[in-house]
């Protein structure tokens, strides 16, 4: 995978954008992409910008780590979305 094909899944899927490089927002929980060393870096950054060190992964080519990137992306979507589902239920319980 390239970068280019990992924008069009992510603009296509409505997923957060990604850190790529330096290139992107960095806030809570964003996905970040570094190049580290010889090899690529991939983790959740936390609410001061930091590593979630459970979060951390590294690949040795840039393709697998944008393919992780991904990964984390759609995890991320479907963590939001069982959130939002379950305080719509206990909202609908509340009454």
């Amino acid at each position: 995978m390239d970068a280019d094909a990992l924008m069009t899944i992510v603009r296509e899927e409505g997923l957060d954008q990604p850190v790529l490089e330096g290139h992107g927002v960095l806030r809570n929980e964003a996905v970040v992409l570094q190049r580290e060393g010889s090899g690529w870096t991939v983790f959740l950054a936390n609410e001061r910008g930091g590593r979630i060190s459970s979060t951390v992964r590294e690949f040795e080519n840039r393709s697998d780590a944008l393919e992780h990137v991904l990964e984390k992306l759609r995890q991320t979507a479907r963590a939001r979305e069982a959130m939002a589902r379950l305080r719509a239920r206990r909202a609908a319980a509340d009454g």
